[in-house]
C-alpha cells in the first residue's frame, strides 16, 4: 500500500512539473482578478537639425489596477485605473515634471493631463476568449497621446496587456512568430521559450519594426518613419498566462519631416513592467 502510495505521489509530482514547462492558450485566467501593474520607462531621444544634436530624456513610472471579472461564454469586462504616476522630461531648453504624489511641486500643464488621466478609468469589453472588442477611456489623455506617438496599449483585437498570446501550446525550446502589418506600423516579433526560472516560464521576444505615421505636436503635423529592435525578456505564469515581470530595450533610427525639412531622430528606451 505504501509503494502504491509513494507511487502516485511520484506520477502527480511528475505531471505538475510537466504542465509547468507547457503554456496552453487554454490556461488563460477566467477567474476575477484584481491585479496591480508597476511601470517604469527612460527614454532618450536624439534630434540632429542644422548641424547640432538636441537630446531630450524622460523618466515616466506608473501604478494601475486592473479590475478583471470572471471571463465567461459571454464575455468579460475589465477596469484600468491609473492610482500614481511620475513624469520627467528634460531637454537642452528646459525641464518639466509631474508626481501625482506631490501634485503641488509640478508642472501645472503636465499635472492637468496626468490629474485628467488619473480621474477616469479606461473600460475595456472582452469576448469570451479574452480578446478586446471595446474600449472607452479618458478622451483628453488619448488625445495627447496619439498625438505623441504613443500607443495605448489597448487595441480591438488583442488581449489584455498582462497577458501572454498564444495561439498553440508551447513547451521549452518552442520558438513561434508573431506578425503585424497595417498602413502604419509592420513588425515582426520571434518568440522562444528557453526556461522555466522560479516556477515562471521565461520567454525572450526579438521584435523588427517599421513605423511611418503622422504625429501632431505643438499644432504641427509631423511625419516620422523609424525602424529598429525591440528586445524584451517576460516572466510568464503558466497557470494563467499572466505576464509577471517583463523588461525592454528599445533602439529606434530614422527621421521626422516637419516644415519643409527631413531632420534624423534616434530613440533608445529601457522599460520594466510588474504585475501582483
Amino acid at each position: 500500500m505504501k509503494k502504491q502510495l509513494s507511487l502516485s505521489i511520484v506520477a502527480v509530482f511528475a505531471f505538475g512539473m510537466l504542465n509547468a514547462q507547457t503554456l496552453n492558450p487554454a490556461n488563460l485566467s477566467k477567474t476575477v482578478l484584481k491585479l496591480t501593474k508597476k511601470s517604469k520607462q527612460t527614454s532618450n531621444t536624439k534630434v540632429t537639425a542644422e548641424g547640432q544634436d538636441m537630446n531630450t530624456r524622460s523618466d515616466n513610472s506608473t501604478t494601475s489596477v486592473y479590475d478583471i471579472t470572471a471571463l465567461t461564454a459571454q464575455g468579460a469586462s475589465a477596469e484600468i485605473k491609473i492610482t500614481a504616476m511620475k513624469i520627467e522630461s528634460e531637454s537642452e531648453a528646459n525641464q518639466m515634471s509631474y508626481d501625482s504624489e506631490n501634485p503641488d511641486d509640478g508642472n501645472p500643464q503636465m499635472g492637468s493631463v496626468v490629474q485628467s488621466a488619473m480621474k477616469t478609468p479606461t473600460k475595456i469589453t472582452l469576448d469570451a476568449n479574452g480578446f478586446i472588442t471595446a474600449v472607452k477611456s479618458n478622451e483628453k489623455f488619448e488625445s495627447i497621446s496619439k498625438q505623441s506617438g504613443i500607443d495605448g496599449g489597448f487595441a480591438k483585437g488583442n488581449l489584455l496587456d498582462i497577458f501572454l498570446k498564444l495561439d498553440k501550446e508551447v513547451k521549452i525550446g518552442d520558438a513561434w512568430q508573431e506578425k503585424k502589418d497595417t498602413k502604419e506600423i509592420k513588425t515582426t516579433t520571434d518568440y522562444k521559450f528557453t526556461g522555466m526560472e522560479n516556477g515562471l516560464a521565461n520567454i525572450e521576444a526579438v521584435t523588427e519594426l517599421k513605423l511611418d505615421k503622422n504625429i501632431e505636436q505643438m499644432g504641427m503635423t509631423m511625419n516620422t518613419k523609424q525602424e529598429g529592435k525591440i528586445v524584451a525578456t517576460l516572466l510568464v505564469d503558466p497557470n494563467t498566462l499572466i505576464i509577471k515581470k517583463k523588461t525592454t530595450t528599445m533602439v529606434l533610427s530614422g527621421t521626422v519631416d516637419a516644415q519643409g525639412q527631413t531632420i534624423p531622430m534616434s530613440v533608445f528606451s529601457n522599460a520594466t513592467e510588474t504585475v501582483e
